[in-house]
């Protein structure tokens, strides 16, 4: 059977108890991992304890979170498909740091310039910038349409400014917002089975995910 199975309860312990179910009707390869996506570590080590003393073994099970999942989705449906690690927010806080040295004077980034010349000192800027940084990196997983528009050239504050002059074309298609692009467009156009992603995905106790998150899923 295809499609989307939901099992929601308050208590985690009912939510693990769905889990062993779906588990015990699960007919699988014994080579082949079981996928459960989680949101921590944490979740990870209190799962893998409960499944091991409901099920008495839990054998070839795989955790990722769900960033880690979706890039694995994206590399099996995108030729060559590689996400950038320029966009990791300490790449990107290094880099913003670099960029905005050259954007000060124009009049779009005054605020900036304003906030940084109160006190002249390497931690401030170094703070803005991180928390730029961090400001993008929230964009990029929740409004991915606003980085699109950025990539093309569109844009009318210095956020979207900076963010042009951060990388060049061949960077600008390798964040999750392009990729995202790239996927949607690739598996309209997909012929045959999908290869390369579990046959099987278990989402377990994460309440909320991204719209890109949900979508690509």
């Amino acid at each position: 059977m295809s499609g989307l199975v939901i099992h929601q309860s308050n208590h985690v312990e009912s939510l693990a108890e769905a889990l062993v179910n779906e588990l015990s009707i699960y007919n699988r390869d014994p080579l082949t991992p079981v996928t459960i996506v989680v949101q921590s570590r944490g979740m990870e080590r209190w799962l893998s304890i409960e499944l091991a003393q409901r099920m008495g073994l839990i054998a070839n099970a795989r955790f990722p979170f769900p960033n880690t999942i979706l890039n694995e989705i994206f590399s099996a449906i995108i030729p060559d498909a590689a996400q950038s690690n320029l966009f990791g927010g300490e790449s990107l806080t290094f880099r913003a740091i670099k960029t905005l040295q050259d954007c000060l004077d124009e009049e779009a980034f005054a605020p900036l310039k304003e906030y940084i010349s109160k006190s002249d000192d390497d931690l401030r800027r170094f703070q803005l910038c991180q928390k730029i940084a961090g400001m993008y990196d929230q964009l990029a997983t929740f409004r991915p349409e606003q980085i699109r528009a950025w990539d093309q050239g569109n844009f009318d504050s210095w956020h979207g400014s900076l963010w042009h002059r951060l990388f060049d074309d061949a960077e600008r298609q390798t964040h999750r917002p392009a990729l995202f692009h790239q996927f949607t467009e690739q598996i309209k156009a997909l012929q045959g089975p999908l290869t390369g992603i579990p046959a099987k995905l278990f989402i377990f106790g994460i309440s909320t995910l991204p719209k890109l998150h949900l979508e690509v899923l």
